[in-house]
């Protein structure tokens, strides 16, 4: 008995992890960050659930600020993980975010973002940058 109770505790120790790995300042001023990463302000206008290996939502947000000067759409698609690295935004609910350059934009917990009005100050430096 002992034995299984040994053995199960050194399989906790060596059992693989899934969690978030955030990486590196991703503060917008922080180096070259806002030439990598979309940064903007928007409302969420639709949101879709994407089954499959790997669930997602969808987001399609009507865009009301962007703070990079090559991003100009009216509304941009971003998708998130249905996991716990993911963001569930509210529809009519307005946020500032940061988002992969990619073709399927990502935006996560390792990303920015927050509803506006928790962020006004940081929306004030990004419009006056």
């Amino acid at each position: 008995m002992k034995f299984f109770l040994l053995l199960f505790l050194i399989g906790l120790l060596y059992a693989e992890s899934f969690a978030c790995s955030c990486k590196g300042n991703l503060d917008p001023f922080y180096k070259d960050n806002l030439k990598k990463y979309y940064y903007f302000t928007g409302k969420v206008i639709v949101t879709e659930e994407i089954e499959g290996d790997f669930p997602k939502r969808k987001y399609t947000l009507l865009i009301t600020n962007n703070f990079n000067s090559e991003f100009v759409k009216d509304t941009f698609v971003v998708y998130s993980s249905k996991g716990s690295c993911g963001l569930k935004l509210e529809i009519g609910t307005e946020y500032i975010l940061g988002a992969t350059k990619e073709k399927e934009s990502r935006v996560g917990v390792c990303l920015l973002h927050a509803r506006v009005e928790e962020k006004k100050e940081l929306i004030s430096k990004l419009s006056n940058k």
